[in-house]
């Protein structure tokens, strides 16, 4: 193999181990930072000309770093360069800040909710308690009105009886004085 061949084969290899060692090799998910909009470069460096831009919040696919730069990959499907301090692997502030606010509004409309539901379960409740009370006086009134028929039918047991004793009484002296003038025969 002539020499030429030998160099040409050695800067190949040597280039793809710079390509190599350059990337990561695994591409992962990081998030443009607290700034409103950061340059992609087509190279890494400030140098190369800007051939998109991205916005905080917007994920970008890191494809590989050199120095304090990241290769990386927009959700537009455009690779360039950037500043590796303009990402990080966290949501921006901004975003957490604006999710935990809708969490919030959610969260405040579930309370109002629960509050209403809360102050319809305790009318509820009161009506309940009241049926209780309502009931045990109902029942006690039931007891006494029942004892008070029980003596009222006692009484006019006791009534009759002693009515019954009274017309016996009577009857059994008209039966005495005159025999005959009452008695009847069937003979």
């Amino acid at each position: 193999m002539p020499k030429g061949q030998i160099l040409f084969l050695i800067l190949i290899l040597s280039l793809s181990m710079v390509f190599l060692i350059r990337s990561d090799g695994v591409a992962k998910t990081m998030y443009v930072t607290e700034t409103t909009w950061v340059k992609v470069n087509s190279g890494p460096g400030s140098e190369y000309k800007v051939i998109a831009r991205v916005k905080t919040g917007d994920p970008v696919t890191v494809l590989g770093q050199e120095g304090g730069w990241y290769h990386i990959r927009t959700a537009a499907d455009e690779e360039g360069w950037i500043m590796s301090s303009l990402l990080t692997e966290g949501r921006p502030l901004t975003d957490q800040v604006n999710a935990l606010a809708t969490k919030t509004q959610e969260q405040s409309k579930l309370i109002a909710q629960l509050s209403e539901e809360n102050k319809s379960l305790k009318k509820y409740a009161q009506m309940f308690e009241n049926s209780a009370v309502e009931l045990n006086r109902l029942k006690e009134e039931n007891l006494r009105l029942k004892d008070h028929h029980d003596l009222l039918w006692l009484g006019v047991g006791a009534g009759i009886l002693s009515i019954g004793w009274i017309i016996g009484l009577i009857t059994g002296s008209f039966y005495r004085r005159g025999k005959a003038k009452y008695r009847y025969s069937f003979d």
